[in-house]
């Protein structure tokens, strides 16, 4: 009994020899063979995967630091034994964690600049956090994320439009504080992003900005003003309008994304908006939009320029007003409207939302983009027919209709009431792989569309509308859906199915509330089935920086939302952040 015992033993020795999951009878710890250089990597590794899929905590807290000076002692007063007794500590970022398991790693973790490199500020955060996190990154391209907006229920003693009382409000006193520690290191941000609910933060920012020589590493550039307001005409505070200064003395060489949400410069004498791929204009009042003149000069002085965004913003005035402007530019008192034209053949993505017909219409008149392969459309409250009809028919200098060559295409609010219009749309769109549609918000005869992607002879209310046998989005794969029941959706899976032509992905927002056992069937009867968290009502604002790349088809998009948490290692004086997965279907 004793030698099989003995044997056992012996055996199970050799059975757990060398197996990764035991560790080593010596107590070695094996994963400190590794050379720092491999570690380093898995922590970054570790740190953009989770900040990629975000850190999964809805605390707001960020605990002030109470020993910045033994951040990095040698002394081991961190603790490698600590133990995590509290949810903050469950929670904390990857980057800080990793400082929290021994001495070693600390030392590893901490000498990794670009586990340093993003910082993400809210009005919780301690400027200590941002002093530490810029002292760590030393010279690596930082890229910053400023949240300075408050909840639309704040106290209406906070909506102070004066620069006396504005100043006084906490998001711009958050922002004085972490701008004076950020602007001295102005020569290696690589992404700046600023949000604010009013806007005298913005221009005190603004106003640094215009002190600065220049940014010269700095490539994104985002500047979010999120002030409701009904009045679309006039800005205010009035006394902001004009703007006496520009933006880093015009010295942003390398800037390739530009986004400037109820924020307006001075585009007259603005130059460094040049060289873009993205541009981004966003709910400008109609006395601070650049002229025609301006607006022109801004896009074709980017050549790459692949992704253009207009959301209740774009040139000021109608064509009357364009061609008054272009008469700066021209030699004599009048010039022909067809000096208006302008062609952008490396524009693939097009955003146009909140912006009227006749607007619509004029700009697509005079703005040719042959080559859009991605187009998003959010309108509201008018008739959009001659915009549909418009969109089906060739443009100026081009063979084919705008809508012939859409491989992806998204609808968030399309008013169009003409039958007949809507289907020419859909008989249009052949080349189109992705669709994102929310149903609250356009007609129902889209879903007849999806459903019965060929018409039979003779048979249905819209047959007469179409030749029978017409094959209706005959490359469609991937459908994003908002606002239809289970039922529905699975009805648009199955006659597509029947048809011949059948969806590959269906992405449904969770707000529709699915019953299990019609997401069960579509998990069986689809190749990728995955629920979505849309924006409010699905409404643009969320959206417009997510452009679907079609380099990427398959691959979810993620919108961040940072924000704050938890902030400290063993010494009290690290941080957190939490980020929000977008809508996975973005166009």
């Amino acid at each position: 009994m004793k030698n099989a015992s003995t044997s056992k033993l012996v055996h199970t020795k050799d059975v757990l020899h060398d197996n990764p999951f035991v560790a080593p009878s010596d107590g070695r710890c094996l994963i400190n063979d590794l050379p720092a250089e491999l570690l380093s990597h898995i922590f970054v590794q570790g740190a953009e995967s989770e900040h990629g899929e975000g850190s999964g905590n809805d605390d707001e807290s960020d605990p002030s630091c109470e020993s910045i000076s033994e951040l990095d002692s040698d002394d081991g007063s961190h603790s490698s034994h600590h133990s995590f007794d509290s949810d903050d500590e469950r929670h904390l970022p990857f980057e800080l964690l990793v400082t929290r398991i021994c001495t070693r790693w600390r030392a590893v973790a901490v000498e990794e600049t670009s586990l340093w490199s993003t910082i993400i500020v809210t009005p919780d955060t301690e400027i200590d956090k941002v002093k530490e996190y810029v002292r760590r990154a030393k010279g690596a391209p930082l890229e910053i994320i400023i949240d300075c907006t408050v909840d639309d229920d704040a106290d209406e003693e906070w909506r102070w439009e004066t620069e006396s009382l504005a100043a006084h409000q906490p998001e711009s006193t958050t922002l004085v504080d972490v701008l004076s520690v950020l602007m001295p290191h102005v020569g290696h941000w690589k992404a700046f992003s600023l949000s604010v609910s009013y806007f005298y933060p913005m221009l005190h920012a603004l106003k640094k900005f215009a002190e600065c020589e220049g940014a010269p590493m700095l490539e994104d550039l985002a500047l979010y003003h999120y002030e409701d307001s009904e009045d679309i005409e006039t800005f205010h505070p009035a006394e902001y309008k004009d703007q006496a200064f520009v933006l880093f003395h015009n010295n942003l060489p390398k800037l390739r994304q530009a986004a400037l949400w109820g924020v307006h410069i001075d585009w007259k004498n603005s130059t460094f908006l040049e060289n873009l791929y993205e541009i981004e204009l966003a709910y400008h009042t109609l006395d601070v939009r650049p002229s025609y003149k301006e607006f022109v000069r801004i896009i074709e002085a980017s050549p790459q320029l692949h992704t253009l965004t207009l959301c209740q913003s774009g040139p000021a005035g109608m064509p009357i007003d364009w061609l008054a402007s272009m008469q700066e530019a021209a030699s004599s008192d009048s010039v022909p409207d067809s000096f208006l034209g302008v062609t952008l053949p490396s524009v693939e993505n097009l955003i146009l939302a909140f912006l009227p017909p006749d607007y619509i219409l004029a700009l697509l008149e005079r703005i040719h983009m042959p080559n859009v392969i991605s187009l998003a459309l959010d309108f509201e409250e008018d008739e959009y027919r001659p915009v549909v009809d418009r969109l089906c028919e060739p443009g100026p200098g081009s063979s084919k209709p705008l809508l012939a060559g859409i491989q992806a295409l998204k609808l968030s609010g399309l008013p169009c009431s003409h039958i007949p219009s809507v289907i020419k749309a859909a008989e249009t769109l052949t080349s189109m792989k992705q669709m994102s549609i929310n149903f609250n918000h356009v007609d129902t005869v889209w879903l007849d569309l999806l459903s019965s992607p060929v018409f039979p002879a003779g048979t249905g209310a819209l047959s007469t509308l179409s030749t029978p046998g017409t094959l209706f989005f005959p490359s469609l794969e991937a459908v994003s859906l908002t606002g239809l029941p289970g039922e529905i959706i699975r009805n648009i899976v199955s006659c597509r199915k029947e048809a011949g032509k059948p969806l590959k992905e269906v992405y449904v927002n969770k707000e529709d509330e699915l019953d299990w056992e019609d997401e069960a069937w579509l998990k069986t009867n689809v190749e990728v089935f995955e629920l979505f968290e849309g924006s409010d009502d699905e409404d643009i604002d969320d959206d417009l920086d997510d452009v679907l790349d079609l380099d990427d088809l398959d691959e979810e998009d993620i919108a961040e939302d940072d924000q704050d948490d938890a902030w400290e290692d063993d010494d009290d004086d690290d941080y957190d952040y939490d980020s929000e997965t977008g809508v996975v279907f973005h166009l």
